[in-house]
């Protein structure tokens, strides 16, 4: 009980508290102003703290009297969960109570368990946060997609429109002649019904005399011969309009392969020459659509108002004007292509130029282009496709966007639909599963194949709540890759309601936290390591300050109180008058001995400034300071000490000098105290373009363990003095045969004549 980092207490049937694990103890402790639920020790009787904290409004009290008094009396109340304000004014800290009975009677005993859940309540928060950023960039691309949709609808309307209103007889055939749709006029030159009209076949419905020129006709445009043809016929129908004379005009609809799939008659009456003209002007002019009558150079003969409207030219100024005069600079030589095609015979059946206005605006135009029935030009039909593919690469933007911010933020959705009882998912959570072969459409089962098998009953359990409460929950579930690797995620699941405000799926948003909870181990763990460092330099520094009060003390000390008794005594020989005064001899003795005091003194005082910075490394350089340190440390310890360097080092600055010595120091060090070595070997070498440092002794060896320990303080500082220079540190140890140090420091005068041997082979 004292292990586990959770609150516990014990307490008999009267309430007492009998036991107290030490965490409850540390926490009532450091928290001497907190809740009083949590903050008395023994022999307290628990059931009146909670009673009077109750009566003082703290809250979750009474909740927590209440089920300590169901456990006491044999009952099972659950958890109870509440919040309380601790030491520091600004935080709060969430807890989940957990409250147990064991023993019957008067040996009836209960537990009370508080553990601490206020990380996990505030990384729900941010969740939370992030969901509804989420859920709003979803909303932005579901608005943008309608709007689309309504403009594309809108168009497809207006041609229905165009269809059915139209003052022209439009009959749309199959490959057989077939009828598949007529609107009103054609029907009312035909002089039958529509039920008449659908399914019957375009050929039967003109003249006896005239049927093999309409089938002839026809088959010439299905086959392709030619984009469309015209001719003049009779009508068959019974009544006044038998034999009146009718213009049949056809054309042929290409499908998505290229071949004719069905073809489009228009039916005009010649009785009346002049309404039929009336007729074709209200058509070209009233269309939404840009239609005009260019040559194959590019000249435009017959724009209608659209062109106008469109592109802000007048009727005049576009008859001035050149098709390639108005086309975008890239778009030139894919027409100029089109064009020639056009010329050879052929059909152009979509092409996409953008196209500048009078006021410089560039439009989107999606062109469609036929031989017209003079020779050399052209009919072209165009449509303003500007505002729609402007939609189109907001929406590609923003999905791009969308599954980027997914990426980065290592999130996934997914969405289960009760109607199709299928569930989509998002690229984020394939890519966060590893799964990249995942169907638009799959099962529930095959979702949960994704998730380690012990918690997908809790998955499942949550989405069915979910979908028949419609309360959001927040669950953290893992997830296999197919390479065995488990990936933590946290799962917010909510439910997404129809028009009629029924719950119609259950849509969850996944992030990936276990390079989070990964992140905020090693944070953790390089916090105590850096704690532990900080009092370990605080500890070296006061050693050395008393190791240097005592080497001044003992030493300078005694050495110049010596030779301040040495001058009392010789001022007192040789003062005038007295008749003890010494002679020449003894004052040169006398002063002899001093001088050897101030030597001594001298000597003290480079020993000390020796070991506080050795001169020969500021005098000599680095490769002069380890030798010599070397040496000292072989005559001190009896360990052979071996030093292989270059002659010829780079200049390094003080701080680079210090900074490898000082690890050459500690690594020495560390073999001597801990190593149980007997030899150690520094080597000290330049290599494609960096200083190299090894020091490798023949000792016991390190071991992972023992790196990974807090107290490897000797390690850390060495890194972290590695750091501060720019160079890279490693440790490696094998057992029984030693520990290797390396430092590699990049140089920079290596790598700029590097540079300029590139420079100089270019």
């Amino acid at each position: 009980i004292d292990s586990l980092a959770d609150h516990i207490a014990i307490i008999n049937q009267e309430g007492t508290i009998v036991h107290i694990n030490r965490a409850w103890q540390q926490f009532a402790n450091t928290n001497p102003d907190g809740n009083q639920v949590v903050l008395k020790s023994l022999g307290s009787n628990y059931l009146e703290v909670c009673d009077n904290a109750a009566a003082s409004g703290s809250p979750g009290s009474a909740e927590i009297a209440e089920a300590l008094r169901a456990v006491l009396h044999g009952e099972d109340p659950g958890e109870c969960s509440f919040e309380y304000p601790c030491h520091a004014p600004s935080e709060r800290r969430w807890f989940v109570v957990t409250i147990s009975g064991f023993g019957e009677g008067i040996e009836r005993y209960a537990v009370v368990a508080h553990r601490n859940v206020t990380e996990r309540k505030l990384a729900h928060q941010a969740l939370h946060e992030l969901n509804e950023t989420l859920e709003k960039r979803v909303a932005e691309r579901t608005h943008d997609l309608e709007q689309a949709y309504r403009t594309l609808h809108a168009s497809e309307e207006r041609m229905r429109s165009l269809f059915e209103n139209a003052a022209v007889g439009i009959v749309v055939c199959a490959s057989d002649g077939t009828i598949l749709n007529v609107n009103d006029a054609a029907l009312q030159l035909a002089g039958i019904a529509r039920e008449a009209a659908l399914g019957s076949n375009l050929c039967e419905l003109g003249h006896p005399d005239d049927r093999n020129l309409v089938e002839r006709e026809f088959r010439r445009v299905f086959r392709g011969d030619a984009p469309g043809t015209e001719f003049d016929v009779r009508s068959g129908a019974p009544g006044p309009a038998s034999g009146r004379w009718r213009h049949v005009a056809l054309s042929a609809v290409h499908g998505p392969t290229g071949s004719v799939d069905q073809v489009i008659a228009l039916v005009i009456d010649q009785g009346d020459r002049k309404a039929l003209e009336m007729q074709r002007d209200l058509f070209f002019r009233r269309t939404r659509d840009l239609l005009v009558v260019a040559s194959l150079d590019g000249r435009f003969y017959l724009p209608n108002p659209a062109c106008s409207a469109v592109l802000g030219y007048s009727e005049e100024e576009l008859c001035a004007l050149n098709y390639f005069d108005l086309v975008h600079p890239d778009d030139i030589e894919v027409a100029r292509q089109r064009l020639a095609t056009l010329a050879d015979g052929g059909v152009i059946d979509e092409i996409d130029t953008r196209m500048r206005t009078k006021s410089g605006e560039w439009r989107d135009i999606n062109w469609h282009s036929s031989p017209w029935t003079e020779p050399g030009k052209v009919l072209a039909v165009g449509r303003d496709l500007t505002d729609i593919r402007r939609a189109e690469r907001e929406i590609t933007a923003r999905s791009t966007m969308l599954q980027r911010a997914e990426q980065m933020a290592q999130m996934g959705s997914w969405q289960y639909e009760f109607a199709k009882q299928s569930v989509n998912c998002s690229d984020g959570l394939q890519a966060i599963a590893c799964r990249d072969n995942v169907s638009a459409d799959v099962g529930l089962d095959e979702l949960l194949t994704f998730v380690v098998a012990a918690d997908r009953d809790k998955l499942q359990n949550s989405i069915r709540r979910v979908g028949k409460s419609g309360e959001p929950e927040r669950i953290e579930c893992r997830i296999q890759r197919p390479s065995g690797e488990v990936r933590t995620v946290q799962t917010s699941i909510d439910a997404r309601r129809n028009a009629r405000g029924r719950i119609d799926a259950v849509i969850g948003a996944c992030l990936d936290i276990t390079d989070m909870n990964e992140t905020l181990q090693r944070l953790r763990f390089s916090e105590r390591q850096m704690r532990a460092l900080t009092q370990r330099l605080e500890q070296i520094r006061e050693e050395e300050r008393a190791a240097i009060s005592r080497e001044v003390h003992d030493e300078l000390g005694q050495i110049l109180t010596a030779l301040k008794i040495d001058l009392t005594l010789l001022r007192r020989d040789v003062e005038p008058g007295d008749d003890t005064a010494i002679g020449t001899t003894e004052i040169a003795a006398a002063l002899k001995s001093m001088e050897e005091l101030v030597d001594s003194t001298i000597s003290s005082v480079r020993s000390i400034a020796t070991q506080l910075r050795p001169e020969v490394l500021d005098a000599f350089g680095l490769v002069s300071a380890i030798e010599w340190h070397a040496g000292e440390f072989q005559k001190r310890t009896q360990i052979r000490c071996k030093v292989d360097a270059n002659e010829e080092q780079a200049d390094l600055d003080g701080e680079t000098r210090t900074a490898m010595f000082r690890i050459t120091q500690e690594a020495m060090t560390n073999a001597a105290r801990h190593a149980r070595a007997d030899e150690v070997v520094v080597r000290l070498r330049r290599e494609e373009g960096c200083l190299r440092l090894c020091i490798r002794d023949n000792g016991r060896g390190v071991s992972a363990d023992e790196l990974a320990k807090t107290k490897s303080l000797g390690v850390l500082g060495m890194r972290e003095r590695a750091a501060m220079v720019g160079a890279t540190f490693t440790i490696n140890g094998e057992p029984g045969r030693g520990t290797e140090i390396v430092v590699e420091l990049p140089l920079e005068d290596d790598v700029g004549r590097e540079n300029e041997t590139d420079r100089a082979s270019a």
